[in-house]
């Protein structure tokens, strides 16, 4: 076979995929990533709630309680504190899909605004106000 000739030329038999395949998951099921996220937020409302009723009196003695770190703790403890709206994206699926506990739990901005915008959720809530708010 020479080449440039075509007579032997190669026709893909299937659809040509490229990339990383995304499936949409079935309804009731949750991403494992989400779901750590998820189970690490509940984690830190609850140790943020015996610290304010007084059942713990600081992180050390919840690590102690619960055979963990207190730097481990202490790195949880923020995602408390959460936006609502952050919230909501994860619990729904709709948050990033890059978005993990390591990535939320170094820098968590005190703002809401900022947890939004750190999260990427800021452009799209804006983008979802304004297009309800000019649905004709």
């Amino acid at each position: 076979m020479r080449i440039g000739d075509d007579r032997d030329t190669f026709t893909p038999k299937g659809p040509i995929r490229k990339g990383i395949e995304w499936a949409p998951l079935a309804a009731g099921r949750i991403d494992p990533m989400s779901d750590a996220l998820l189970q690490a937020i509940v984690r830190a409302r609850r140790w943020i709630e015996a610290i304010l009723t007084g059942a713990a009196c600081s992180f050390e003695t919840i690590a102690a309680s619960e055979g963990l770190g207190g730097r481990h703790v202490r790195r949880l403890a923020p995602l408390a504190f959460l936006s609502l709206k952050a919230l909501e994206a994860i619990a729904d699926g709709t948050a990033p899909s890059g978005l993990t506990v390591s990535s939320l739990t170094p820098a968590l901005p005190h703002d809401w605004a900022a947890q939004e915008r750190m999260v990427g959720l800021g452009w799209y809530c804006a983008r979802h106000v304004m297009r309800n708010y000019f649905r004709v």
